[in-house]
């Protein structure tokens, strides 16, 4: 399960292993036991905590529907979504094993199969998607967040306020009892001081993952070039729609309207990996730069997206929005070449991550 991992590691390192690059606990281990201890098990643990609030919100619409549980169930899904796209970020270790992230979010969904998928499980009120274990073995695209957006926002999602969507309410609490059991079963793998994280904090030959400290930090480094890829792939290029794009398989969340917020969580969860994690404290002192760099634009990212998702307040204009809209490209952009590209060969792995999305 992990060789797709040892490939993109051997990607961005020597072939040969020097003695004196890896000791028993290298430089460079205390980083990422403060990126695992700091930011990836509290965000775990959150996440699974907001899904454990979220699935006893749908229990509660379904014992009794009405406009007041209604509201509350999508409160819960926007924390759910929130803590989620913060911990995101993390694509490796025991949330890459069983499918687990296409079980969470499936994105991008080109031609909105995805979508129909789920709006034919409703149609179709086959009782089988209302039992979590049967689903669990169903296609990923019935299964997790994307489709309990649009069980609550969707087409007939107001059904859920009176008993005429109790096929559709059950449905989505089957959803929400799925996911928490894989927020859990994640959570508690990264808990486990022999699991995951005792591989990557401990390069060496024996190490099926990890042989020298370079991989140890490329895997770090390595979440961050993803992350970004990805963010600048969900970031909305058009105010047409007056923020939010009409269509959801290309913007993840748009159809609760929790696409800038989703995007405003990553940002933020790249912000506090970094600076949890102290890795720009490895940099040699002419690079001290790259970190300050790094933290002005996490912090331009923040105050930009605020704009845009401040609740209450009077919507940008068109022409604003679309002005944050390509603040926020450029701001990727830059975070992209300063983590990607400069801390990585600061770092010394050759060539930045490029090997690394490569692989």
């Amino acid at each position: 399960m992990y060789k797709a991992l040892f490939l993109t590691a051997a990607l961005l390192a020597p072939a040969t292993l020097h003695a004196e690059e890896a000791p028993a606990r290298p430089v460079g281990s205390k980083v990422v036991s403060r990126a695992i201890e700091k930011f990836i098990r509290p965000g775990y643990a959150k996440f699974h905590g907001d899904v454990v609030m979220l699935k006893t919100a749908m229990d509660d619409l379904c014992t009794t529907p009405g406009p007041t549980a209604f509201a509350e169930v999508r409160e819960d899904f926007a924390a759910a979504v929130a803590s989620w796209s913060a911990i995101s970020i993390i694509r490796i270790g025991p949330i890459a094993e069983n499918d687990r992230l296409a079980r969470i979010l499936t994105w991008p969904d080109p031609g909105g199969s995805a979508t129909a998928e789920v709006k034919a499980a409703i149609a179709g009120a086959d009782k089988a998607l209302t039992d979590p274990k049967s689903l669990a073995t169903r296609n990923p695209a019935l299964q997790g967040l994307t489709a309990l957006e649009y069980v609550l926002y969707g087409d007939g999602a107001k059904d859920l306020r009176g008993s005429g969507g109790s096929f559709r309410c059950h449905y989505g609490a089957a959803i929400a009892q799925n996911v928490q059991t894989i927020a859990e079963k994640v959570q508690q793998a990264w808990d486990d001081p022999k699991g995951f994280r005792a591989l990557w904090t401990s390069p060496g030959p024996q190490n099926p993952i990890y042989r020298d400290r370079k991989e140890m930090l490329a895997g770090l480094v390595g979440q961050f070039s993803d992350a970004l890829r990805l963010a600048h792939a969900a970031s909305p290029n058009s105010p047409s729609d007056g923020g939010e794009n009409n269509d959801a398989g290309s913007f993840p969340f748009s159809l609760s309207h929790n696409g800038f917020q989703s995007l405003a969580a990553e940002l933020d969860g790249m912000r506090l990996l970094f600076e949890s994690s102290k890795i720009g404290s490895l940099l040699k002192p002419s690079d001290k730069w790259i970190a300050d760099s790094v933290s002005f634009e996490f912090r331009n990212a923040h105050d930009t997206l605020a704009t845009l998702t401040k609740p209450g307040e009077k919507p940008l204009s068109p022409a604003d929005r679309a002005k944050a809209q390509e603040r926020i490209n450029g701001i990727l952009d830059r975070l992209s070449g300063l983590l990607t590209v400069k801390l990585a060969r600061s770092l010394e792995m050759a060539g930045g991550t490029a090997a690394f999305e490569r692989g």
